[in-house]
């Protein structure tokens, strides 16, 4: 292909989607690349299980961005996206696993540059977070980091140093977003309830901190039904049912018979794959290791950890478990709803602090920003040569 006919037209960004829960993550970086008359995007939207297709996943993704989204599946086959001849393509998710061979990263990067930024907020230590596995890393040209320590972190842990391989740092992109949410707080969904969060971790490999689920699923039911104003959210990891049936850790059986406890009023079985209004909704948190701890950290409201890995915490995570109430046992957990449903909440204050350290400099720029990048990364190509050329 000639190179200047090329430079004239749209910059091509494919966006592979797959993972519905983070739609959240990704819809602005997307709608700022679709509003930029500089830049062609197109949505690749992948089902969920790719061996057992359905078009339920592309119908949502297309419902919620619009004429971008395409379907990855044509007829029995899958989207040829080398045909397209795109010059960047975005993963939503560093796994290969997921996703069919001919969209390997591997295969990818042979002609496009590849690009990635976490689909949840890091807090842990690379060395032992599966996240970053080699199998794709290896092959990716862009990381974009949610902050320094991430961005050092990528380049020397999992880059080696190769300074082929580009990371910046411009922020979590959802953060500025949600920003935007907590200023208009205001509940629509268990007023009149003290509303309990629960979100217990997908697996039980205590090498990547294990799940509280099998640990409190029946006393913790037992403890809130004394209260007669309390309303009790159930929502574990999308993952977690599935992992503990593979690995038979739980029947279907069994978990159908516990989910029937749940009547959808004072106990609520959440798997919707939006959870934006659950966390406005509600007045704690209780968790294991999660992404979704620094999130939840911007509502300013008290935050249970039942289960952590403190050898494999960052510096942040580090910093948010001391604004967190970090509990042991189930004896040390009700002690501490019951302080928190009294308004005892001692660590309001240290908490506010750290909202303010972590999370002043997100100014709504963040997308802005991602996107102007791939535009200068892109202009530079003339000098450095496209893969595909």
């Amino acid at each position: 292909m000639n190179f200047w006919k090329k430079k004239q037209r749209k910059i091509r960004v494919v966006y592979i989607v797959q993972y519905k829960a983070g739609y959240y993550k990704v819809k602005d970086i997307i709608k700022t690349m679709v509003d930029d008359p500089s830049v062609e995007i197109k949505v690749l939207a992948f089902p969920s299980d790719i061996n057992n297709y359905s078009i339920e996943d592309y119908k949502y993704w297309k419902e919620k961005l619009g004429d971008c989204v395409i379907n990855a599946r044509v007829g029995n086959d899958w989207f040829d996206l080398e045909k397209y001849n795109p010059d960047y393509v975005f993963f939503q998710r560093p796994y290969n696993i997921y996703l069919p061979k001919c969209y390997n990263s591997k295969i990818i990067s042979s002609y496009a540059r590849t690009c990635y930024m976490n689909y949840g907020y890091n807090l842990s230590k690379h060395t032992s977070n599966a996240a970053f596995n080699n199998d794709f890393f290896s092959d990716l040209d862009i990381f974009f980091a949610e902050n320094e320590y991430e961005k050092d972190c990528v380049a020397n842990q999992i880059f080696g140093g190769d300074k082929r391989k580009i990371t910046v740092n411009y922020g979590y992109p959802y953060l500025d977003e949600l920003k935007k949410q907590i200023k208009n707080n205001k509940s629509m969904f268990g007023r009149g309830y003290y509303n309990i969060l629960w979100t217990p971790r997908w697996t039980t490999d205590n090498e990547i901190c294990g799940t509280s689920f099998f640990e409190y699923k029946e006393n913790l039911l037992s403890f809130v039904k004394k209260y007669n104003d309390v309303q009790f959210v159930f929502r574990p990891h999308p993952m977690m049912f599935d992992n503990f049936v593979a690995k038979k850790q739980m029947s279907s059986k069994e978990v159908k018979n516990y989910l029937k406890i749940y009547d959808g009023l004072r106990y609520v079985y959440d798997n919707s794959s939006e959870y934006q209004d659950t966390f406005r909704d509600s007045d704690i948190l209780i968790t294991d290791y999660s992404s979704i701890i620094i999130e939840y950290l911007l509502y300013n409201k008290p935050i249970i950890i039942c289960k952590r890995n403190e050898k494999s915490s960052n510096c942040i995570l580090e910093k948010i478990y001391k604004v967190c109430y970090l509990v042991n046992n189930f004896e040390e957990l009700t002690n501490q709803i019951s302080e928190l449903k009294m308004g005892n909440d001692i660590l309001k204050s240290e908490r506010e602090k750290l909202i303010k350290e972590l999370f002043d400099e997100y100014d709504g720029q963040v997308k802005y920003k991602i996107v102007n990048f791939i535009k200068n990364d892109y202009s530079k190509s003339k000098s450095r040569g496209k893969k595909n050329d």
